[in-house]
């Protein structure tokens, strides 16, 4: 599965009960459940998980919107680094790390 987005869900107050039940399900199946979803005039393939207390709600990507694996490959023939380009890279990276966060 590729998510694209993610949002948390938050039942009313009427919701609590069956929302709960839901998860829980879910959790002990230890199971996805797909759907549709329409937003802002738009439709989304969505799966709803079980997350911590609640549930995620993921829209996804459909199948001719992401990238066979392969064709990465291709593209990084036409690119030539070189050991130094790589070696500043590297030293930038460590210089900018922040094990702290």
């Amino acid at each position: 599965m590729f998510f694209e987005k993610t949002y948390y869900l938050v039942p009313t107050e009427a919701g609590l009960k069956p929302c709960s039940l839901f998860v829980e399900a879910l959790r002990i199946a230890n199971k996805v459940a797909i759907g549709k979803m329409i937003l802002r005039n738009k439709e989304y393939v969505v799966a709803l998980r079980a997350f911590k207390k609640g549930i995620a709600l993921h829209t996804l990507f459909y199948k001719d919107e992401v990238k066979d694996i392969n064709e990465l490959d291709e593209i990084r023939k036409l690119v030539v680094v070189s050991k130094e380009e790589l070696e500043l890279a590297k030293i930038l990276i460590s210089q900018l790390t922040n094990e702290d966060f």
